[in-house]
Parts: structure tokens; C-alpha cells; sequence
């Protein structure tokens, strides 16, 4: 069985993507993300890209314009307000 992610806790599991990929200083493209997403989880194609804009237009992430191996991409990183955003969620839900 899979679960459709959307909202919140999708932000979440991108922001927890990018943040473990951030101790190594690297950045993350969408299929990279994908990756890092259990199995029993379901995102599709639209629902991250459109996520990773959100999470860009609110300062959470960054992103720059690139092409690798000739194909337009755009590389994401966590910021220090992403990192905090997460980090006082994660407390949230814990309680």
C-alpha cells in the first residue's frame, strides 16, 4: 500500500531530503528527492515540482537554473530557514 503525500507533511519529507543531502554541502534535483522518499510513499512528478516552487517562494529552499547532460534542471538546497521550519515541526509532531 502507498500514500499519496500533499501539504505539509510533503514540504516534510523534502525538506528532510535536502537537509540530509545539506551535511555533505550538496545540492538535490527532483529525481534525487524522489529517491529519498520511503517506498510506500507516492509523489508524483507535478505535485513535487510545484512543492519545491512553494517551498522556494517561501525562502525554505533555494534553486538556480542548470543544465546537466544537456537537460534543464534545477538543483535545491535547504536554507537556514528551511532547516528551521523542519526542525520545529518535527518538534510539533513529537509532543
Amino acid at each position: 500500500m502507498t500514500t499519496k503525500l500533499t501539504g505539509t507533511a510533503l514540504e516534510c519529507y523534502i525538506l528532510t531530503g535536502l537537509n540530509i543531502k545539506d551535511m555533505y554541502d550538496e545540492e538535490l534535483y527532483g529525481a534525487q528527492i524522489l529517491k529519498n522518499v520511503p517506498s510506500s510513499v507516492s509523489i508524483d512528478g507535478p505535485t513535487l515540482y510545484a512543492t519545491i516552487d512553494k517551498l522556494a517562494a517561501e525562502g525554505k529552499i533555494t534553486k538556480r537554473a542548470a543544465v546537466q547532460n544537456g537537460v534543464y534542471c534545477e538543483p535545491c538546497k535547504i536554507t537556514p530557514l528551511g532547516k528551521d521550519w523542519l526542525k520545529s515541526f518535527l518538534e510539533y509532531i513529537e509532543k
